[in-house]
């Protein structure tokens, strides 16, 4: 231990003290000891002081209350409802690790939160049991279908969304897109591929080896499990992060199509026979100028400096907001695909639903969509089409 030789006396094999060292290096030095007031915080102290000295814990995080509550302070987890007719086990490590990421300091918990989420662990672990069961029926091949692009984009934005909440640290966040919305795009799919041709195998197993990686720093028992349903030769501890990648004209073209979705249901009736859809090759000319000017800016798409001179010339410009928002999505357009797709989309709009018709209908619950061009105006413009229902 703690860089010695091995002793050449010892009745040990040499194996076993092999395996007793790896084991010691791997939890020592400690990340972080949680203590108590108890003798045991002192003893600690004592041991490691005169024993380990070089692996003493990197912090320490103390705690004045007894082991009685079910109580965070500072990062202490405890149980309130705890007695000797409750065991421990039902305490399951990775249900303590979603309360401790889901959390605020200073807050209590029952044992009934917990038993729900140990019970939507064990329901999502069942789900995926059934799904594995059912995938020599499954559709093969390659993602062929819109409901196949839209549950991969979905997919591949809130992993990218995930690695930059576990950058921050911002676990909760890491766990509410990697368990929650992750499930909410899944259950999404399953819904929509309610048919002959059903789910894609080969789409639905990357799903659950993505989720079980991303969620592996959290739940490591429940991601394990999801391993060894997939039949993994490798532990999800050494797994490699996700390399599912989207180009930026594909993420563009699912975020549009998911916007566009919002706004076309929030204006749905409740019997439509029929539905058309209108698109817009150009900006209004103030929205025109508006952009025009900022590129062209001692600013790099500056606003104040051009707000003043253009705020009397177009009473649309008194409203900052909007006018703000066409900014950065110009200044994000322009820096992925270049310059020539200020006035403009970096794809042809009309085409792009038109090769979607079928989704579209589906998802709005149309019998019959149609497509037309029309002027610029505040409600129908360049990346934002709009809608009309007829019953």
């Amino acid at each position: 231990m703690l860089g010695s030789e091995f002793p050449t006396d010892s009745p040990i094999p040499r194996t076993d003290l092999e395996k007793i060292k790896a084991e010691f290096e791997y939890w020592y030095p400690l990340d972080l000891l949680n203590a108590d007031d108890s003798p045991y915080f002192s003893q600690m102290l004592h041991n490691h002081t005169a024993v380990f000295p070089k692996c003493f814990p990197r912090s320490i995080v103390y705690s004045k209350y007894p082991e009685t509550r079910y109580y965070r302070e500072g990062d202490l987890f405890l149980c309130p409802e705890r007695s000797n007719s409750r065991p421990p086990e039902r305490d399951v490590a990775d249900v303590v690790r979603i309360l401790s990421v889901r959390t605020k300091s200073g807050t209590n918990y029952s044992s009934i939160e917990g038993d729900h989420l140990a019970f939507e662990l064990y329901r999502d672990l069942e789900w995926a049991k059934a799904r594995i069961s059912e995938m020599p029926d499954m559709r093969d091949g390659p993602p062929d279908t819109t409901k196949d692009s839209v549950f991969e984009g979905n997919m591949i934005m809130l992993v990218r969304q995930i690695d930059e909440f576990y950058k921050e640290m911002r676990y909760h966040l890491a766990f509410l897109n990697g368990f929650n919305f992750l499930n909410k795009v899944k259950f999404r799919y399953q819904q929509a591929c309610r048919g002959p041709r059903g789910m894609n195998r080969d789409l639905l197993l990357k799903f659950l080896e993505v989720q079980a990686i991303i969620l592996s720093p959290i739940v490591p028992h429940y991601s394990q499990h999801i391993f060894d349903l997939l039949n993994k030769d490798v532990s999800v501890q050494t797994a490699m992060w996700s390399d599912m990648k989207i180009d930026d004209l594909g993420s563009l073209q699912h975020e549009y199509m998911q916007k566009a979705l919002h706004s076309f249901r929030k204006k749905k009736l409740s019997k439509s026979s029929e539905a058309t859809i209108y698109v817009s090759r150009s900006f209004p000319s103030w929205i025109n100028d508006l952009l025009e000017c900022a590129s062209k800016s001692t600013q790099p798409w500056g606003f104040n400096d051009i707000w003043g001179t253009y705020v009397a010339k177009y009473p649309e410009m008194t409203q900052k907001k909007i006018a703000i928002k066409h900014l950065r999505q110009a200044e994000k357009r322009c820096e992925k695909h270049g310059m020539e797709f200020l006035h403009c989309w970096p794809f042809d709009e009309i085409e792009f639903l038109q090769n979607h018709r079928d989704y579209l209908q589906e998802q709005l619950q149309v019998p019959r969509l149609t497509f037309e061009v029309i002027p610029p105006s505040g409600d129908c413009q360049v990346g934002q089409p709009s809608i009309t229902y007829q019953t």
